[in-house]
């Protein structure tokens, strides 16, 4: 492929058309958003499913807490909540842990961020009974994979 100089906001970009084109076609969604950096993904993301003041659940040595915390605090309005997993995989149960209760006079967990390649803590894939919350949790989860798509959507969010 190869990258004319055009601006994407109007659709104008062949380039960049098509590299969305194909990855909705892939993944058989309706569209894709090609983002120039994972930092980007993972901002989308969060500021899709929170609002200022809420709290977005993470592991500790997670690439979104100790790399992208000033975007999630400045941009989104948002804070992280750590949790510590093993080789930076959180349980359920470590989750579990840290929602906040639904208390008027607090901040409310809005999201838990869970990442396949967590660079400070050797990395590895969330268990899978993680990718599907328990009913009633109340609270949304974005799966990272820093790889070729930087993850998928299944909904509004990440």
């Amino acid at each position: 492929m190869t990258c004319t100089e055009k601006t994407r906001q109007y659709g104008e970009d062949p380039t960049v058309n098509r590299l969305e084109k194909r990855a909705a076609e892939i993944f058989g969604k309706e569209a894709a958003l090609f983002v120039p950096t994972g930092c980007m993904g993972n901002l989308i993301c969060i500021k899709v499913w929170t609002h200022h003041g809420d709290e977005v659940i993470c592991e500790e040595r997670s690439h979104v807490n100790l790399y992208e915390l000033a975007s999630m605090s400045a941009i989104a309005g948002c804070m992280p909540r750590v949790a510590r997993g093993e080789d930076g995989v959180l349980t359920w149960k470590q989750i579990e842990t840290v929602i906040r209760p639904k208390i008027y006079y607090d901040s409310q967990t809005a999201l838990v961020c869970l990442e396949n390649t967590n660079n400070m803590a050797g990395g590895g894939d969330p268990a899978e009974d993680l990718l599907r919350f328990p009913d009633g949790a109340g609270v949304p989860g974005k799966y990272e994979q820093h790889g070729w798509w930087n993850g998928v959507s299944d909904g509004a969010g990440g």
